[in-house]
């Protein structure tokens, strides 16, 4: 393998990750699907591509540049398929069976003729698919497609109301544009030889889609790339203590005595240097990312010396505010919820709130309310606006804000005799005065 092979093969790996990866999150989700179809294809494309910039067989550079271009063919069409079913695009139907049928009339002349690949140039990395007279119409098509895509993608971010679309679908049309970038790589196919970097913009692309389709789902792409980083860094240091020991000649006894401390060590430590590795990543790279433990404690440390209970609600605002990033916060006392305390025995969505308590809240329609009570009744409550992030709030803020609710009934219960006395003190102080 020569060094210039060793960017397409990154690239085919990544593409596998990311599609495997979306696959196994796609729980019935078309799209999910179509995106792990176009991430098979540049895979396709971009592995065979490792080969062709190696080989040294003459006889297989052009059956290898039919498998490379039996990808590349269908990655467009795929790609529009994608979108037409995120945007759900009923009237592209006839557009995405004509864009299949154009492909497969593609893939006939690639394997069966010389009119779409039409030999191959010799370059100073490797060997590239020189093109043939039909290869301008499937360029055509690669445009067309792209001008539609765009216009779906336009559409639903000037159509929708929640900023959290509007960002998904941006996200989904910044990654198209970088993605066309890629088609610099077809200007080689007609005699220029400068080295294909479009697998620069295919992998940015394909992390951006892949952020903006997993934005609502409960494992983050994010998430899963920090972890695997932790583990490969372990995998790294683990494999390589081992080799860096047994590079020296040591006694068999010594040599198996200083191998089974090493295991010893690993089985104790692997865990904790894994955590080690994986925390501050996600604390810098992912936003609102939190310890929910950390947090729980940091709360219950800061309330010790509070005695009242709106500074209690303030504390426990303002800690969730900068912990998970989240853009506004407001405090709400019994008084402003006048309702059925029943009602608000859990944490729930502001659009369940009476409308009473949405009056002048419309910055939260994104958010979550959380009650607050005490032994005695219902005693307010917060209301959390969107996040930073513009994640939504998943199963583990939930379970948070439930933690935070039980440890919130010991506080108000702690508090209400103090309030209680304080109360009569200064109601007893007036009648004094005013005597």
């Amino acid at each position: 393998m020569n060094i210039y092979s060793i960017f397409p093969l990154l690239t085919a790996v990544i593409a596998l990750f990311l599609g495997v990866f979306i696959a196994s999150k796609a729980s019935g989700s078309r799209s999910n699907i179509y995106f792990s179809l176009l991430c098979f294809t540049t895979f396709i494309w971009q592995f065979t591509w490792t080969i062709l910039f190696s080989i040294t067989n003459l006889q297989h550079v052009l059956f290898l540049v039919k498998i490379g271009y039996s990808g590349i063919i269908f990655i467009p069409i795929v790609f529009f398929h994608f979108i037409a079913n995120f945007t759900k695009s009923d009237k592209d139907q006839l557009l995405i069976y004509a864009s299949y049928l154009f492909g497969f009339s593609f893939l006939y002349f690639l394997w069966n003729s010389n009119y779409f690949i039409d030999n191959y140039y010799t370059y100073y990395w490797g060997y590239y698919p020189k093109a043939g007279f039909l290869h301008p119409s499937y360029l055509f098509l690669v445009f067309f497609l792209a001008f539609r895509e765009a216009m779906l993608l336009l559409h639903e971010i000037r159509t929708k109301i929640a900023s959290s679309q509007k960002s998904q679908y941006g996200y989904l049309l910044l990654g198209l544009a970088i993605y066309f970038f890629s088609c610099s790589d077809f200007i080689i196919n007609y005699g220029y030889g400068f080295y294909p970097f479009g697998f620069i913009f295919v992998l940015i692309a394909l992390g951006l889609i892949a952020y903006a389709i997993t934005k609502t789902e409960l494992m983050d792409i994010r998430v899963a790339i920090t972890r695997s980083a932790a583990y490969g860094a372990v995998g790294v240091l683990l494999v390589g203590s081992f080799m860096a020991l047994n590079l020296f000649q040591m006694p068999t006894l010594l040599l198996f005595t200083t191998n089974t401390l090493l295991c010893l060590f690993w089985v104790f430590y692997a865990e904790r240097l894994r955590d080690f590795i994986q925390t501050p990543i996600e604390e810098k790279w992912i936003t609102g990312w939190y310890n929910s433990d950390n947090l729980i404690n940091s709360i219950a440390q800061s309330l010790i010396p509070v005695m009242e209970k709106e500074k209690a609600f303030e504390v426990i605002a303002n800690k969730l505010k900068d912990t998970i990033k989240i853009k506004s916060v407001k405090v709400l006392n019994a008084g402003e919820l006048r309702t059925d305390s029943r009602n608000l025995s859990d944490v729930t969505s502001f659009d369940k709130l009476p409308q009473d308590a949405k009056k002048a809240l419309d910055e939260y329609n994104s958010g979550v309310f959380i009650p607050f009570r005490s032994s005695e009744g219902y005693e307010g409550g917060i209301v959390l606006g969107q996040k930073k992030s513009e994640d939504p709030y998943n199963k583990k803020d939930f379970t948070l804000f439930k933690t935070i609710m039980v440890q919130a009934l010991a506080i108000l219960d702690r508090i209400r005799p103090y309030e209680k006395i304080k109360k009569e003190f200064e109601a007893n102080e007036k009648r004094l005065y005013d005597t």
